[in-house]
């Protein structure tokens, strides 16, 4: 999941819409990122947004929600493999 694009689904999305992260840097401090999605659809229903390279399995967080709802995220490494011949 890390550096693919998720989907979030509501009102209001478009390009400008702050979506909060929770990331955890190299020296293991948690913090939080906002990033924009990539894309919208044109009546706001929906919006893709690129997943942190360093996200970790927290809460994800539309900036403006009505509801103030936290959405759970699992957010699953994949593990590089590499073979010497």
């Amino acid at each position: 999941m890390v550096g693919q694009t998720i989907t979030i689904t509501g009102t209001g999305l478009d390009l400008t819409t702050d979506v909060v992260f929770r990331t955890m840097d190299d020296a293991g401090y948690k913090g939080q990122i906002v990033v924009h999605p990539t894309t919208a659809a044109l009546d706001g229903t929906s919006a893709t947004v690129l997943v942190p390279t360093n996200a970790i399995t927290d809460v994800l967080r539309v900036v403006g929600d009505a509801t103030g709802n936290d959405v759970p995220l699992q957010v699953v490494r994949s593990e590089e493999h590499t073979s010497e011949l």
